[in-house]
């Protein structure tokens, strides 16, 4: 009974496994948390990508009101300040009612520029503080998210704490059934030993020889009996120290078994960071928003704020999860469409503006400057305006390079540019001037 009342305080010091699935419980619902969190950072994601394109066009709308309201303006002062009956820009001939009417018109034109600027300006300001307060929730979701591989390390460990402590209220219950059968033998050995007590004591006071003999019987039976259970309880200690060996090559395994565990934590944790939603993903998306910043600032240039650019590098599978990416989507006035339902002409000023954006962070990271842009044809696939926006984009970003190589065989671009080095080809070999 000592032994088994050992082995009964040794499993009840293992743990209650209410208590500790309660705990497991609760870590689970954190985790799941998480889970929505995880979620929540896509939708705000998709949310603020939707402000930026807002952001983008309605920008891009206020860079081309200003530059076509001054003509109007121009207008309606060249024809307030006419005197004669006949138009001063066409010649055509004017009376004075006409002259007023188109100046009214031409008025009301100039402030319905006007309130749009305004109300763009606005929507701006409103659009600037809504992306502010999208990326304050993303850093705080991203930063609640870090806490994932901490508690899937804790969940698994309250897992193994779990599974030992279940074990050990199945001990438990054993042992106990096991005293309560010791304690009963023992009180039923109790009351045999008094009542042969009292009946050899009963045998002493007896004279007769019959009488003397059956107590000597009784003896030798109780000491036959006395023989056949110490025999039996040589044989239950056997069998209780192969259980004990058992019991100390479980808790070894045990313990070994929450060894790797959390070696298989540690290595979970350092997989993810080093998985491609991990580190690599975090550099990929602070490195995004710099990019299509730069990229869709040229491409405004060149497209009078028409087109724009937006990377997305998150997409959604078909099971439902959330896998890496880098899909690049292109709009315009009549939508988003894929790169390849644009002109050649609008397909070189989108690489053009993304390789210029991409060469700049390159270089901004590596702590180097861009010396030379080289720039090979592609004004061919261009229309007049296309050409027109696309001198003016590299005229724009001629400060951020020590030398500019435009490459082309289009006469009307010769001028375009302060320096020029012409190469003809004669019988006799190329020919070089510079200009």
């Amino acid at each position: 009974m000592a032994e088994t009342e050992s082995e009964l305080r040794a499993a009840q010091a293992k743990g209650d496994p209410v208590s500790l699935a309660r705990e497991l419980e609760a870590a689970q619902n954190l985790l799941n948390r998480l889970d929505a969190r995880e979620a929540e950072r896509a939708n705000v994601t998709e949310q603020r990508q939707t402000a930026a394109e807002e952001s983008a066009r309605r920008k891009g709308e206020n860079d081309t009101l200003a530059p076509q309201t001054e003509p109007l303006k121009k207008r309606i002062e060249t024809l307030s300040a006419a005197t004669e009956p006949v138009c001063p820009t066409c010649g055509q001939p004017l009376t004075e009612d006409h002259r007023h009417n188109i100046i009214e018109e031409l008025t009301s034109e100039v402030e319905s520029r006007r309130n749009r600027y305004r109300e763009n300006t606005a929507q701006l300001k409103s659009l600037a503080e809504q992306l502010a307060n999208y990326d304050r929730i993303l850093t705080q979701i991203n930063a609640d998210l870090r806490e994932r591989p901490t508690l899937q390390k804790k969940l698994a460990d309250l897992q193994s704490k779990v599974a030992v402590a279940t074990e050990a209220r199945a001990q438990v219950e054993t042992l106990s059934a096991r005293r309560n059968r010791q304690l009963e033998a023992l009180q039923t050995d109790r009351a045999g030993r008094a009542a042969l007590d009292a009946e050899a004591s009963q045998l002493a006071s007896r004279t007769v020889d019959a009488d003397t003999r059956s107590v000597q019987n009784a003896v030798d039976k109780l000491r036959f009996e006395s023989r056949v259970a110490t025999e039996e309880l040589g044989a239950a200690r056997q069998r209780l120290s192969a259980l004990d060996s058992l019991a100390k090559y479980r808790a070894d395994k045990l313990a070994a078994r929450k060894k790797l565990a959390d070696e298989q934590g540690i290595y979970e944790e350092l997989r993810e960071a080093f998985s491609k939603k991990g580190v690599p993903a975090m550099i990929i998306e602070a490195a995004v928003p710099e990019i299509e910043s730069a990229a869709n600032e040229l491409l405004r240039r060149m497209t009078a704020g028409r087109m724009n650019v937006r990377f997305n590098t998150q997409r959604e599978t078909q099971a439902g999860d959330v896998r890496e990416t880098l899909d690049i989507q292109i709009s315009d006035e009549l939508g988003t469409r894929a790169y390849e339902n644009y002109s050649g002409g609008e397909q070189f000023r989108v690489n053009f503006a993304i390789r210029i954006a991409l060469s700049r962070l390159l270089a901004r990271r590596a702590g180097a400057q861009l010396q030379t842009l080289i720039v090979d044809e592609g004004f061919g696939s261009q229309d007049t305006q296309g050409r027109e926006k696309l001198v003016e984009a590299i005229n724009a970003i001629q400060d951020d390079f020590a030398r500019i190589l435009v490459i082309t065989h289009l006469d009307d671009l010769k001028d375009a540019f302060p320096a020029r080095i012409d190469i003809v080809k004669t019988p006799s070999g190329s020919q070089i001037s510079v200009a």
